[in-house]
């Protein structure tokens, strides 16, 4: 088993990857085989392929690595708190609404389910790391008060069942993931201390090693001092605490959803004239099995193809693309063609999809590029010797002090951007 003074810096992110994916599978063979020994998924990344993918690949090699999995999500399939509780068999009182169709839960049988699950799917016997995985939503949905002593229980139970999956090797250490971290004093998130503290009283040798939250050139609020001169990471480290970060690439700003990539290599080939072209092609394709059906609508009457025909070069990121194919535009062109889609159709829609990725890239970086700019000018961003974006960001994570940076690295291309920081 590695020890925490053995992890890398840089740590495979395993969000969005998925054990049908050949190149996810290449991408994480890589970078193990390039020094990366840290890895980071959740029970419900891509519905459990991020593990099952995880396991494929480490089994004959788990003693060099450290894997880090969370839980909390329930998945449903248009059920009701009722439905849930009765088909995963806990109380109901212990499940949490988060939205129209989905739920959380921190109740020990539900954890000690998704522990057995993770360790199936991960082909492992133990888990380094176990995460509960935003328990903010505890509050969030249920009107409940961060600084209520109900949340604060809630987590003392779930610390106090933890401490027994360690005593039977099932974990080795565990810890939170939240957006809402805070420092003491302040009731707009999680009290670091008052977690700290409920550790402690529960155990002097309590397993409670890990917290994890969003730290990027945009997001840094852990890295300012707004403790008695201290930041959330430094106040983590003075109690023992390791700090991970994730959402390295990736910033929620009030301009939008900033990536810090470059995508010029893949944005080089645009052309608006052309590419019109080809997408008016998709149309007169659609239009034909249209009639071929006796429907005679007017095309952009239908949702899914008004989109693309009045957005296709103005969506603002790829995962708007990939959402309005997945979700709407394929299952259309599949219903109207009866679930049997011609090698034609197969070929457009491929080349549609990249086109619109192609334009979202483009507005991403133009976004990227607006707000690196300010970066510059501000000096949150110094000369870094010609690094790539990518290890700009990541270096900045590191010399904020955190003690690992999450790195989402699905493409082998994406881990030899970052070999010389991985190592």
């Amino acid at each position: 088993m590695l020890s925490l003074e053995e992890l890398n810096k840089i740590g495979f992110g395993a969000y969005r990857i998925s054990k049908f994916s050949n190149e996810h599978n290449q991408a994480l063979q890589y970078a193990i085989d390039n020094g990366c020994n840290l890895i980071d998924t959740s029970s419900n990344y891509t519905n459990g392929e991020s593990e099952m993918l995880i396991g494929d690949v480490i089994s004959e090699r788990r003693k060099h690595l450290f894997v880090i999995t969370k839980a909390g999500y329930i998945r449903s399939n248009n059920e009701d708190i009722d439905q849930v509780s009765k088909r995963l068999k806990i109380p109901k009182e212990e499940i949490f609404q988060t939205s129209d169709n989905s739920f959380h839960s921190f109740g020990a049988e539900f954890l000690e389910n998704e522990i057995k699950t993770s360790l199936k799917r991960l082909k492992t016997s133990y888990i380094d790391g176990f995460l509960l995985h935003n328990p903010e939503y505890y509050f969030n949905q249920n009107k409940i008060s961060i600084s209520d002593n109900r949340f604060y229980e809630l987590i003392r139970k779930v610390f106090v069942f933890l401490e027994t999956q360690v005593k039977k090797g099932k974990i080795r250490y565990y810890g939170i993931s939240s957006n809402m971290f805070q420092l003491p004093n302040n009731d707009n998130g999680i009290n670091l201390l008052k977690i700290i503290k409920i550790a402690q009283n529960i155990s002097e040798t309590n397993h409670f090693k890990f917290i994890q939250f969003p730290l990027n050139l945009a997001e840094y609020e852990p890295s300012k001092p707004n403790y008695e001169g201290k930041s959330l990471i430094e106040f983590a480290k003075l109690n023992g605490l390791i700090t991970i970060s994730n959402r390295t690439l990736t910033a929620v700003t009030e301009k939008g959803t900033v990536r810090f990539a470059n995508y010029t290599k893949d944005i080089s080939n645009l052309d608006e004239e052309f590419d019109f072209k080809v997408i008016t092609n998709f149309l007169n394709q659609i239009k034909e099995q249209l009639l071929a059906i006796d429907v005679h609508d007017d095309i952009l009457s239908f949702v899914p193809i008004q989109v693309v025909k009045t957005s296709w070069n103005i969506f603002p990121n790829t995962d708007v693309v990939d959402g309005v194919f997945n979700k709407h535009l394929i299952p259309f062109v599949m219903r109207i063609f009866d679930n049997d889609l011609p090698p034609k159709i197969l070929q457009s829609l491929s080349n549609l999809k990249a086109i619109l990725r192609g334009y979202a890239k483009r507005n991403m970086m133009t976004l990227t590029n607006s707000y690196l700019n300010t970066l510059k000018k501000n000096g949150t961003i110094k000369d870094f010797n010609n690094m790539s974006l990518s290890e700009i960001a990541c270096k900045f994570c590191i010399d904020s002090g955190v003690d690992h940076v999450l790195v989402g690295m699905r493409e082998k291309q994406y881990v030899e951007s970052l070999k010389s920081l991985i190592k």
